[in-house]
């Protein structure tokens, strides 16, 4: 059995013990890792490598399971440095992938032009004849994503007209209604 020593290294009583003054006490936490902790640098590669699952990543991460989920919302929300991290790692990986917004774009585009093709081949007798369907919907998804990222549709109602409501007339506050309603579907 090991006897227990105090902070000058004599042995001594377990139950008599004093801890070392806070001067000579060995640090811990933070190490030169973006000033994360082991537990926590070791959370991130979890939650990185598990499609951004906190509890998963927590409980991997030595976090109780009865917790994990608290401490994986926690460090994905709350605790700045764990977020930096992960916002660091996630602009690593896009760049490592070599995907760009011109890639999505293209590939959009493309995926667009593919679902709109009709195959025409000749028959036996000679004639045309349309072979293929036309994914309509994947062409519309396809363009949908595009206008979205060109901001062709707007999904924001504009309250920039300031009247005040008391003075009008009911009348006029039927129109302001039925017009600022008619572009919402």
């Amino acid at each position: 059995m090991k006897v227990p020593k105090d902070y000058t290294g004599k042995k001594v009583n377990p139950k008599h013990a004093k801890k070392a003054p806070l001067g000579k006490r060995r640090k811990r936490g933070p190490n030169k890792n973006h000033g994360l902790t082991p537990m926590q640098r070791n959370f991130i590669l979890n939650y990185m490598a598990n499609g951004h699952n906190a509890t998963r990543a927590a409980i991997a991460a030595g976090y109780s399971p009865n917790g994990a989920d608290v401490a994986g919302w926690i460090l994905v929300h709350k605790t700045a440095n764990v977020k930096e991290e992960i916002d660091r790692m996630k602009v690593l990986a896009i760049k490592k992938s070599e995907i760009t917004a011109e890639y999505i774009l293209r590939s959009l585009k493309d995926v667009a032009d593919a679902c709109k093709v009709r195959k025409v081949e000749k028959n036996a007798e000679g004639n045309d004849v349309e072979k293929g369907v036309v994914d309509s919907a994947g062409a519309n998804r396809a363009l949908e994503l595009l206008g979205k990222n060109m901001r062709l549709f707007v999904d924001t109602l504009d309250i920039t007209k300031r009247t005040e409501l008391a003075d009008l007339t009911d009348e006029d506050l039927l129109q302001v209604i039925k017009a600022s309603t008619k572009n919402i579907k």
